[in-house]
């Protein structure tokens, strides 16, 4: 997702604000949702979802798909960080 021109922190930024990103997949014909997961105050990994350029054409498809993305991420860093244990001193 990097492009030129554009500085890394201010892509993470905006994923950060927004809670998500779209872009090109790694596979050619493909677009990808992603989302972190996070395990408290670090990213543990993503939730993607590739879709065709037909399906992210749709506004209601995409918004559907953004939503679903962000309620898997959201649920799994919930699991992750509840379950993060404590560190002792």
């Amino acid at each position: 997702m990097k492009h030129p021109g554009i500085r890394i922190d201010t892509q993470l930024r905006e994923i950060r604000q927004t809670g998500y990103a779209i872009g090109p997949s790694v596979l050619d014909g493909y677009h990808a949702i992603a989302a972190p997961v996070w395990r408290g105050p670090l990213a543990a990994g993503a939730v993607t979802l590739m879709l065709t350029p037909r399906q992210t054409q749709s506004p209601r498809t995409r918004n559907d798909c953004i939503k679903a993305v962000m309620d898997a991420a959201g649920t799994m860093s919930g699991h992750l960080t509840r379950h993060t244990p404590q560190r002792t001193a």
